[in-house]
């Protein structure tokens, strides 16, 4: 840490850049595991920032589980896998002109803010939309172009996922998409990993091509992936951004074992990249599919950023385009 230099290069948050750039660090080996990073105040006047700006960058890496804290030492660096370097790209913050005022926000799963909901601008926006003669005519078996050239770009803003227009296919659920999915697979693999407990929804689906299923537990503190290298399957569909029901986030070190395993074993991950948008403390972590595209089948939905019964789910990888031919 002598030697290391930070430089404040644009308008993004401060305390971004720092997380950012402690994660590169780490990241390339240039930390090495164990050792001590700077208190919060010593790199707080190094840097000549707030005490808050250091502390959010070094939460949001405790989170990741680059980093830990240990109770008066400090904190140091955990042990990663070496793995491929890649830039993960994310949106960047917008600062508000003015304070907003505090609202209540309904927390029931399923429900939405229909004071703040844009209503006046659907409207304006679907009117326009039903002025044009393709709207009354069967659409694109994969979805929409325009539609799959601005979920690529958002992708890429806000979860680093790099996936080009013609490798998204959008459909009406995660069940669906799921069915479509096990339809391309099933002539090459028989058995599917899925977590224990986890979404049913998906079992299911595996279930409905007659996967067998072998299940990775997962409890309240994370998932166990201790024994999966004893497993036959060489696919596995995992929630890694938000378990349900256990609402837990997967630590980049067991990020990196699942990339690892899905290599060593020629097999895919299935990432549903469920509520991965939602954070309260936290920047959201990620995408394993902006760690290492080429083993990741990569599910995001809109059902809890926008409108339930709003359905629409995509599927998106290299990698699902060169099964699919």
């Amino acid at each position: 840490m002598k030697n290391t230099i930070f430089a404040f290069k644009d308008d993004s948050p401060k305390y971004k850049q720092i997380y950012e750039q402690f994660k590169s660090l780490i990241e390339q080996g240039n930390i090495s595991a164990g050792e001590p990073l700077p208190s919060i105040r010593q790199l707080a006047h190094s840097l000549q920032v707030s005490r808050n700006t250091t502390l959010m960058a070094y939460d949001q890496l405790v989170a990741e589980g680059y980093i830990r804290g240990e109770t008066r030492k400090g904190y140091f660096v955990n042990e990663l896998e070496p793995l491929v370097s890649q830039e993960t790209l994310t949106s960047h913050g917008q600062k508000q002109a003015h304070p907003v005022k505090p609202v209540l926000i309904d927390f029931r799963a399923g429900a939405v803010d229909q004071v703040h909901f844009p209503l006046k601008i659907w409207r304006r926006i679907t009117n326009q939309v039903l002025t044009l003669q393709k709207s009354f005519f069967y659409g694109e078996h994969f979805g929409e172009m325009c539609l799959r050239e601005q979920i690529s770009e958002y992708l890429l803003q806000s979860r680093g996922v790099r996936a080009e227009a013609n490798a998204i296919i959008i459909g009406s659920s995660t069940q669906q998409i799921l069915i479509y999915l096990g339809n391309v697979l099933k002539d090459d693999y028989t058995s599917v990993i899925v977590e224990d407990p986890g979404y049913d929804g998906a079992r299911e689906a595996f279930q409905f091509h007659r996967f067998e299923l072998e299940t990775l537990p997962v409890y309240e503190t994370g998932v166990d992936l201790s024994k999966i290298e004893q497993m036959k399957s060489r696919l596995i569909y995992v929630t890694p951004s938000h378990h349900s029901p256990y609402g837990v986030s997967m630590s980049i070190k067991q990020r990196q074992t699942l990339i690892r395993w899905a290599n060593k074993h020629q097999g895919y991950l299935i990432e549903d990249d469920y509520d991965s948008e939602f954070r309260y403390t936290q920047q959201p972590f990620p995408a394993l599919a902006s760690i290492d595209p080429s083993r990741v089948i990569y599910l995001g939905n809109f059902s809890k950023s926008f409108l339930p019964s709003f359905k629409l789910y995509g599927i998106t990888t290299a990698t699902f385009r060169a099964l699919s031919k």
